[in-house]
């Protein structure tokens, strides 16, 4: 049975939400791409199973208790875009943040091959850290 690209995506945050990283992957293409923006403590461009654990490894000492709510997916063509607003606390501070973020996610073959993450205010942001 083919999943659709958006079944694909839920399933994906469905498997990290459990803590399912090795599920997770499942659902990404081999050479997966994750583009954070470059001023985050965990910025850059994560290209692979391998170097997309180490973000979530940096993501996981930079943030707690971080959750998304209000997830809405929509799909158009190849791409599924995800809207949310995200909520965590910064491990180092203790400060704590809530905005609105979409992730669009480029899709191939039922696999997931790019995901670009806006967050609505990256100065707040950092601030926040």
């Amino acid at each position: 049975m083919v999943q659709s690209n958006v079944q694909v995506i839920q399933d994906f945050y469905a498997d990290l939400g459990r803590g399912e990283l090795s599920a997770a992957f499942t659902h990404l293409d081999p050479e997966f791409e994750l583009h954070q923006a470059e001023s985050l403590p965990y910025g850059g461009v994560y290209r692979g199973y391998e170097s997309v654990t180490k973000f979530f490894e940096v993501f996981g000492r930079t943030w707690a208790n971080f959750q998304s709510t209000d997830v809405e997916y929509l799909e158009a063509g190849d791409y599924v875009i995800v809207r949310s607003r995200i909520r965590g606390q910064a491990k180092q501070s203790g400060n704590e943040l809530e905005m609105p973020m979409i992730q669009v996610f480029q899709m191939r073959d039922g696999k997931a091959i790019t995901a670009h993450p806006f967050y609505w205010d990256t100065a707040r942001l950092l601030q926040v850290l």
